[in-house]
This record gives structure tokens, sequence and C-alpha cells, in this order.
């Protein structure tokens, strides 16, 4: 039995639970108080657990890894049948790399932000330049779903959904909750409800259920 290491609010963590749930997997989920008890930073953690002190964490028999571009990687090519969440083309895997890279470093402002609000619910939203380099960020995504002189894409990679799509929509759909407005990258939000309409998506706090009759005219 798959097992998962999770916090709730965690959007890293989030993605994993995300392509368990697309890939109908079961699993064994382990709460780890994140926040605030920091239990991922205890020695304990690291011993028993993982020294990396990042979630997700996935544990699947005598293997366990740590941090989402992992879990995804593993759990996509170990468990999808069809192959189409990583695919076997080496461009397709290089370009999928190059957003789940996208998606723990460029968009890490964007955790940034949504943790200080966490920590502290009198903080203001969105302070100096953590939330310029979130906009910068979901801008890039924006730009490049728009597809210039070819037209929109439907998905980041290829013309199916891959865990690259995975990786930078559990944090991108969160945005709000960092003080970014969604609404004001058009491509990207219409690419959002795309991804809520797959069978087996599975929700978060701060993302919710689709609703036919609002997401109609952004599918």
């Amino acid at each position: 039995m798959i097992e998962l290491y999770d916090y709730i609010l965690s959007d890293d963590a989030y993605k994993a639970r995300l392509l368990l749930s697309f890939l109908g997997l079961d699993y064994t989920r382990h709460k780890v108080d994140m926040h605030p008890g920091r239990e991922h930073l205890s020695p304990e953690f690291k011993a028993s657990i993982s020294p990396l002190s990042r979630l997700p964490v996935i544990r699947d028999g005598d293997l366990c890894v740590a941090g989402p571009l992992a879990c995804l990687s593993y759990l996509a090519r170990r468990y999808d049948e069809s192959g189409s969440w990583m695919p076997e083309s080496p461009a397709l895997q290089a370009e999928i790399l190059q957003w789940m890279a996208f998606a723990e470093r460029d968009m890490a402002p964007i955790g940034a932000l949504r943790l200080a609000r966490f920590s502290d619910d009198t903080l203001p939203a969105g302070p100096g330049d953590d939330l310029r380099a979130a906009n910068a960020a979901m801008a890039v995504i924006d730009d490049h779903l728009a597809g210039g002189a070819k037209g929109p894409r439907d998905w980041l990679v290829g013309d199916r959904p891959t865990v690259a799509d995975i990786a930078v929509f559990g944090t991108a759909a969160l945005a709000p909750d960092a003080g970014v407005a969604i609404e004001d990258f058009p491509e990207l939000w219409r690419w959002t409800a795309r991804l809520r309409h797959l069978p087996g998506f599975v929700v978060i706090p701060g993302i919710f259920p689709v609703i036919p009759e609002l997401t109609e005219g952004a599918a």
C-alpha cells in the first residue's frame, strides 16, 4: 500500500493527492503537522520518514521519495499504464521537467505569500518583491498557454495533461490566497477550468469543485 505523508494546506502535497486520485490509486494518508507544529523539521521526522524535511513524502514498499517533483515523477512512471502523465518521448519529458522546475523555483513566492497569511491573519496580502515575482510567474504561464501565432494551448506540454500541469496547477490555482488576482490571466484561468473537469479531480481548501454553469465560458 502506498503511504502519503501530507499536510492539507500544502500546495506541494496537494499535487501528490491530485495525481494519486487521477490514477485511481488507493493509499494510506499520514497527516503531518507542518504548520504550526513544523513536524517535518523535527529530528524524528528526518530519522524515520525523510531526511529532506520536505512534503509530500511517498513511501511505497522499500522506496521513500520526498518533494513534489520526485513524487509526481515516480507515481507517473510506476503506476500510469497509459503513459500519458509522463510520456516516454525524451523531448516531452524535457519540457515537463522544465515546467516542474519552474513550479518549484519561479512559483515559490506564491507559496511564501500563502505561508505568511497562514502565519498571521493580519498580514496584508502580497507585500514587496514576492508579489511582483508571483505575478511575473503567472504571466509566464499565461503567455505560454496563449501560444502566440500558433494559437492557445490546452495544456502546458503536448496535447494531453501531464504531471507538468499538476505541478503548476497545484500552486497557480491557489494564487488568490497569496493576493494574486487569477482573473488577470485569462488563458491560465481557462486552463485551470479544464484541469478541474478531469475525472478524479480533488479539491483543497481554496480550490472549489467545478460548478458547470459558472465555468462554461472558461472551458
